[in-house]
């Protein structure tokens, strides 16, 4: 008999066993242990596809129920026909008898282990009402909104450490407690050891600490550093401990955050994120923990509060896109000769239909930036080659050009 894959429109409470009914039933009649293997492989690129579509679904609307269930069906449905080819390769020429038997040779708790569980209404209740406006009112003088900002392009992030302290000494940041806009597809927030940061609080000239960073220290072969200890996956732990910043908003990027689905993969993903983070909650709408003193909040652009005080920007490039992300396979290609032309304007060299594309473009950026009132000192942008694809090694240049306020791409 051959038996055929059938899909609900939406989800609904029997589908699932449907599905379980319809495997066990396909893993006894398919002529062979190959043919089954094939079969499964094939469905499971249709159901990855259909929770794709869903997936950009839940960027526009991230609590909705309907889209949460079905996106989780999806990864279950997948999850089971992982499990029965991966018992199957087991068993090698012998076919399985039954599903029963998959299951027993190759469990799908190590799956679901990894997977992202859905959005409830116990979840969206616990979340509370978002912050409309958010600061102490205090703007230093320098501050300016998307549009009329200065900047400085840095090629790691951990560079932008340094400009921040030089801002400091030159009035233009508050000496403690600033806020930190960190728009990043990674944290950053691991932790420098106490010996290094015991070593480091004696240095007071900026210039001679520039040589624990790791973006200045390749820079000079001189250094007598075997290791600098700050580098881009710490830094924001050193402007913690020096009082810098009182504050951080870590602004990830949409189709990272949505793939965690919030609340219910707390534990599991961000606090692998955030090396020390402690009681991690869901407050004023979004994520929040504490870590080393100072309140971290993990959100989407949409989700800022307006702000009633000025702020330090801080840009990764790896926000738009990123390399190392698994959200380049769903569905952020070019796909029109609008976005061929656009995105080619911004490139370093041309593109293609079909090529990966940066999830949001610069100007839908600025002017969310406008419209949550985000005046910053001179913002800092990180061009991070390692995971920015270098075709898009040029987009931090048309990004400032965008945040002063130049109009030609």
């Amino acid at each position: 008999m051959n038996y055929h894959l059938t899909i609900e429109p939406y989800y609904h409470p029997y589908w699932i066993k449907e599905d379980i009914d319809y495997l066990d039933r396909l893993i006894k009649f398919q002529a062979s242990p190959q043919q089954l293997k094939e079969k499964l492989g094939d469905e499971n690129v249709y159901l990855w596809k259909q929770k794709t579509l869903w997936e950009e679904l839940l960027l526009y609307d991230l609590y909705n129920l309907e889209i949460n269930l079905n996106i989780y069906t999806f990864e279950m449905a997948t999850v089971r026909r992982l499990s029965v080819i991966m018992a199957q390769n087991k068993l090698k020429d012998r076919k399985l008898k039954h599903l029963r038997e998959a299951f027993n040779i190759y469990p799908l708790r190590g799956y679901l282990n990894e997977m992202t569980l859905p959005v409830t209404e116990e979840i969206i209740q616990s979340l509370g009402e978002p912050v409309d406006i958010y600061g102490n009112g205090n703007f230093v003088p320098c501050a300016r909104p998307a549009g009329h900002m200065t900047g400085i392009i840095v090629k790691e992030h951990d560079a932008s450490l340094y400009h921040w302290l030089k801002f400091k000494e030159e009035g233009m940041l508050m000496a403690e407690g600033n806020i930190i806009l960190h728009f990043d597809a990674h944290s950053d927030m691991n932790l420098i050891c106490d010996e290094d940061l015991d070593g480091m609080s004696h240095i007071e000239n900026i210039e001679t600490l520039k040589s624990c960073f790791s973006s200045f220290y390749y820079e000079d072969s001189e250094t007598d550093h075997v290791r600098p200890p700050v580098n881009l996956t710490n830094f924001l732990h050193f402007a913690v401990k020096t009082g810098l910043a009182g504050e951080i908003f870590w602004i990830m990027p949409d189709p990272d955050f949505c793939k965690l689905r919030l609340a219910g993969n707390l534990i599991k993903s961000f606090l692998l994120e955030i090396e020390g983070g402690e009681d991690f909650r869901t407050d004023m709408g979004h994520v929040v923990c504490n870590w080393q003193g100072v309140k971290v909040h993990i959100l989407r652009l949409r989700d800022l509060p307006l702000f009633n005080q000025s702020v330090i920007l801080d840009i990764d490039i790896d926000y738009f896109i990123n390399e190392d992300s698994t959200w380049n396979f769903h569905g952020y290609k070019i796909m029109s000769e609008k976005d061929r032309v656009y995105w080619r304007n911004i490139c370093s060299k041309p593109l293609q239909f079909g090529s990966f594309k940066p999830w949001i473009d610069i100007e839908t950026f600025c002017e969310m930036l406008l419209l949550k009132n985000i005046q910053s000192p001179p913002v800092t942008i990180s061009i991070s080659p390692f995971y920015t694809p270098r075709q898009y090694h040029n987009l931090p240049f048309k990004l400032l050009e965008k945040l002063k306020g130049n109009t030609g791409n």
